[in-house]
Formats: C-alpha cells, structure tokens, sequence
C-alpha cells in the first residue's frame, strides 16, 4: 500500500485524495481522510418520484 499525504487548501486535497485512492485502493483510509478534511458533509439519495433527500455523513 502507498503512503497518504495532502499539503494545502481543503480544495486541494480531494484530487489528491482521489488520486491515492485510485492507486492503492484502500477504501477506508481515503474515507478517514475524507472525513479530516470536512467538518460537515452531506449525501443527496435519489429515487425516482421522490423528493431529493439530504443525509448527513458520516
């Protein structure tokens, strides 16, 4: 497994953090690191004739 590392703006770190995912593949630590990065963050669920439904993760 590749080592994870992000220097920079939050915004900065999400390509960075997809890159290293993609490479190693380690769902759970990109998760981690994901959840580092944000204070707050929502999932939108989708389904057909209902409404738009905001979740919030984790």
């Amino acid at each position: 497994m590749g080592s994870w590392s992000c220097v920079g703006q939050s915004g900065e770190h999400l390509p960075i953090l997809k890159a290293q995912w993609i490479a190693s593949g380690d769902t759970e630590a990109f998760l981690r690191h994901l959840q580092a990065l944000v204070t707050r963050a929502w999932r939108i669920t989708i389904a057909r004739y209902e409404p738009l439904s905001f979740v919030a993760w984790p």
